[in-house]
């Protein structure tokens, strides 16, 4: 690798890029970048994607500043209540392999549930409808 490479790799790798998209980008091996990265200890996404101009980190959800800690790990949210609410408001932004697609046994549409629920309906009114006989009826939480 050429040293102008070794900048690239190190901003690429803490962007979040993986070895084989770097190695695509740069165009050089794989393990050239690897090795790179382990003896620098380069991890992805290690810069402070929550920072702002000053350095200063902020909740994603209020924005308030983040005390640092001697923690390595970077904060994204000033407590768990504001953690709750973000993750409540963003659940399409979750990289969970545990989610499936199910259809509602009642309206006939699909909805996101975690695997091993064993949900039926996307929600309580559609189980009330579908064992009561009532009408269908169904919530935002479907896709």
């Amino acid at each position: 690798m050429k040293r102008e490479d070794f900048k690239q790799v190190q901003e690429l790798r803490e962007a979040g890029y993986s070895y084989s998209r770097i190695a695509v980008v740069l165009g050089v091996p794989k393990n050239s970048v690897k090795s790179y990265c382990s003896r620098l200890g380069i991890r992805p996404g290690s810069r402070d994607q929550f920072a702002d101009e000053d350095g200063a980190l902020r909740c994603r959800q209020c924005g308030c500043e983040i005390d640092r800690e001697h923690s390595s790990d970077a904060k994204r949210f000033c407590s768990s209540e504001c953690r709750m609410r973000w993750w409540n408001a963003h659940r399409d932004h979750a990289k969970s392999k545990v989610m499936l697609i199910v259809v509602c046994a009642n309206c006939k549409k699909a909805f996101r549930s975690y695997a091993g629920e064993h949900r039926k309906y996307c929600c309580h009114a559609c189980y009330i409808a579908h064992r009561f006989g009532k009408g269908v009826v169904h919530d935002k939480r479907t896709v």
